[in-house]
């Protein structure tokens, strides 16, 4: 359990650090959109696999009845509600982090226009 503390004390410092404005990340546009890329594959995968899981406990109801099983298929309800919930929240992350990358990578190019705009003559 002193992982878990661990964790959590640092999530918390690192919260306080963002909100105060100490710490600053830097990231290629590239590997932002790569990361967001491969976060919303996996975020895929795994909705295929908890439908695939829903369907064949779905599929028990034709042979395993009874109060129990309605219990487990209930208890399996929920499960998969939340899972579904987070899963739908992290492809909401997927979607922040193409946003970001697609705004850092117009104000580099805006920067560059600009950039290419100024008089190369100034200094001689």
């Amino acid at each position: 359990m002193l992982q878990g503390n661990v964790f959590f004390s640092f999530i918390s410092t690192m919260r306080n650090a963002l909100a105060s404005g100490g710490v600053e990340f830097k990231v290629k546009t590239e590997d932002l959109s790569a990361a967001a890329s491969d976060i919303a594959v996996k975020v895929d995968n795994m909705k295929s696999r908890i439908n695939e899981i829903s369907e064949k406990t779905a599929g028990t109801s034709g042979y395993w009845e009874g109060e129990v099983a309605e219990d487990r298929r209930a208890a399996f309800s929920v499960c998969n509600n939340n899972i579904s919930e987070a899963l739908n929240r992290l492809s909401l992350y997927v979607e922040t982090l193409q946003e970001i990358s697609g705004n850092y990578t117009a104000a580099e190019n805006e920067n560059v226009e600009m950039a290419q705009a100024l008089p190369t003559d100034v200094i001689s």
